[in-house]
């Protein structure tokens, strides 16, 4: 098993008390979780991350607004000038 399994909402704090007290039967999740993962390709990997914001999309109960403070980052030059903060990208 991959993931910490719950039903509904209402167990999930007991689901993280239980991960929070059994360190065996968390780091056995995550051992299975990043050998999951390591089985994916990219196609794959990609398609759980479309699939998972689609999911979470369609439960928003609000229409997202662009922080003012935001910019639209297009290339790799973007993302080296506004994110790096002089840790120089490689």
């Amino acid at each position: 098993i991959h993931y910490a399994p719950v039903d509904t909402v209402e167990e999930v704090p007991d689901m993280i008390r239980r991960l929070q007290a059994d360190s065996g039967f968390a780091q056995g999740i995550a051992r299975a979780g990043q050998e999951r993962m390591a089985q994916l390709d990219l196609h794959e990997v990609t398609h759980f991350c479309y699939s998972m914001l689609k999911g979470y999309a369609a439960l928003q109960k609000f229409k997202p607004k662009r922080d003012p403070r935001g910019w639209e980052v297009n290339c790799e030059d973007d993302l080296t000038r506004h994110y790096d903060r002089g840790n120089y990208i490689k």
